[in-house]
């Protein structure tokens, strides 16, 4: 059963002039680094965070941050199975997706200047549906396709190499929670 929750963050600010608004410390109900979360966001007053899907079995979840009521980071998590080179899939949805190594259990990964595509293997935790089809037992879930969009976009070429290289480290910070949230 899917639902949808908003969640409305105002009032302590840091030390980024224009961020009137406290850093989310989860994003799709996965705790992260509040200093990894903040380059992917714009200045402004308030955020919101909207969570479609939300379901105890976590087969699928998306989620978006908006600053001001604008669309601004967007978060897509879903259970798959088999094999799928992400980087190479997904290249045509981003902004000069470019491969990268995200280590421990991330086959395959790309980063861009817009957002980035990761799939990792992930079986899912005992309690959680652990198939495609529940029914047959088929489609045994072994692996969770990430996907993360940023709305606002640089065209200067400095902001787009900085913004690659936040959205690397926001990754390599978020994954490893993710997994202890969604995988076995």
């Amino acid at each position: 059963m899917a639902t949808a929750t908003a969640l409305l963050l105002v009032g302590c600010s840091d030390d980024r002039p224009g961020y009137d608004y406290a850093i989310p410390e989860t994003y799709c109900e996965v705790p992260v680094v509040t200093t990894d979360l903040k380059p992917l966001l714009v200045p402004g007053e308030s955020v919101q965070e909207t969570i479609l899907g939300r379901d105890e079995q976590l087969e699928s979840q998306s989620c978006h941050l908006a600053v001001d009521k604008k669309k601004d980071l967007n978060l897509r998590l879903m259970r798959n199975y088999g094999e799928l080179d992400i980087a190479k899939e997904a290249a045509h949805k981003y902004n000069d997706l470019r491969r990268v190594s995200l280590g421990r259990n991330v086959t395959s990964a790309g980063v861009a200047e817009d957002g980035a595509a990761v799939w990792m293997a992930c079986l899912p935790r005992p309690g959680q549906t652990q198939y495609s089809s529940p029914d047959t037992k088929t489609g045994k879930y072994t692996h969770i396709s990430v996907e993360l969009r940023i709305q606002h976009r640089s065209e200067e070429a400095n902001a787009k190499i900085k913004k690659r290289a936040e959205i690397d480290t926001f990754l390599r910070s978020y994954l490893p929670k993710l997994t202890e949230r969604w995988c076995a």
